[in-house]
């Protein structure tokens, strides 16, 4: 599917980001089938429509997981570990069901015991690539409307930034509160 095919497309430019980075390693990358066979669920809440919080059950499902060594920072014995959750976004769903199902469980995902378990910390971002800016503006903001406080735990870009230039350094990745992009790495 053009899904699995855009994961793919992301994994290798990750892979080729890191080749050109001395400092930094691709420590791990656990992939949707791994999450598909044994998947963390959690309870989370969000802000409905009527704006009160609802609470809902889920199984959390990421489309991949990779964690980057800093080697230069691990010698000096500081943080040196960056992990983050992968969400492609073909926009088969509408927007208030990414809000609900990707940003709020999503951002109560990395809080939770059952993700501290899997991973030994609750250190996390989730990356979320999906169609077009339009597409990206829109999950943006629902990302704020349904968990503003963990909206920082976010970043989005567009599958042809995924394809051109360097996914790590290159400044192609957007929060929900950022006047411009940044790059994951600074």
């Amino acid at each position: 599917t053009h899904h699995d095919l855009a994961v793919v497309d992301f994994r290798m430019a990750v892979e080729r980001s890191v080749d050109g980075l001395p400092d930094i390693a691709l420590s791990q990358w656990i992939s949707e089938s791994k999450f598909r066979t044994n998947p963390d669920r959690i309870e989370y809440t969000f802000k409905g429509n009527n704006g009160r919080l609802q609470s809902k059950t889920k199984g959390v499902c990421p489309d991949g997981f990779f964690c980057l060594i800093d080697e230069k920072r691990k010698r000096e014995g500081n943080l040196h570990k960056a992990c983050f959750l992968l969400e492609v976004d073909m926009a088969t769903h509408d927007n208030p069901s990414f809000g609900i199902e990707k940003a709020a469980a999503g951002a109560a995902y990395i809080q939770s015991d059952a993700y501290r378990q899997r991973f030994g910390g609750n250190a996390g971002r989730w990356l979320i690539v999906t169609t077009s800016e339009v597409r990206m503006k829109n999950l943006m903001r629902q990302a704020k409307q349904r968990v503003e406080r963990f909206s920082h735990l976010f970043f989005f870009t567009t599958l042809d930034h995924i394809s051109n230039g360097d996914i790590l350094s290159d400044p192609i990745w957007w929060q929900v509160n950022g006047s411009k992009p940044a790059s994951l790495l600074t």
